[in-house]
């Protein structure tokens, strides 16, 4: 989905004005990053994850970071909402984004790592579905890595032909 800019009203200017002193954030890597130059153009106080070097990181090391920070998460994540694994208590507040489901690039990351899969090991249609139904690229170690080492680790991969969820999993299918 392309990204739209927001046209502001009055209203929304002054509201802007008023929370832009108060209200302190950390960006999730999930959120576009058109979303931060936008907060901060507006005279927002927000982190990114990268500012923490936190790209990669569990969603436990996010959250912990935004309690420290006394910061408000903003994700897609909607993981955050499980009360159990991030009780209430311990996080300074999170803010689930509708309108998306994550980052571009991971999604174009892990279209590429399904695609390789089906042609190597020569999955039909219906073991793709149960494959991508049962999470199987996000249960991988390689889902775990930054964004261009799992690039070149593809490309690796996809030139030897021998990519295999044994090669890639963290735990077995």
């Amino acid at each position: 989905m392309p990204w739209k800019r927001l046209e502001l009203t009055e209203d929304d200017r002054y509201a802007l004005r008023t929370l832009e002193k108060k209200t302190r954030s950390l960006v999730d890597e999930n959120v576009h990053a058109e979303v931060v130059r936008f907060l901060r153009a507006h005279g927002w106080n927000v982190k990114n994850v990268d500012d923490g070097a936190l790209r990669g990181h569990c969603d436990e090391d996010v959250l912990a970071f935004a309690h420290r920070e006394d910061r408000i998460l903003l994700t897609h994540d909607r993981g955050f909402l499980n009360d159990r694994q991030f009780p209430p208590n311990r996080n300074p507040g999170v803010v689930i984004l509708p309108g998306a489901n994550g980052n571009e690039e991971r999604l174009v990351i892990k279209r590429d790592f399904y695609a390789e899969m089906c042609r190597v090991e020569g999955w039909s249609t219906r073991v793709l579905a149960r494959k991508v139904s049962g999470m199987l690229y996000e249960r991988t170690a390689l889902s775990k890595k930054p964004e261009e080492l799992i690039r070149q680790e593809l490309a690796v991969l996809r030139e030897k032909g021998d990519i295999s969820p044994a090669l890639v999993s963290s735990s077995r299918t």
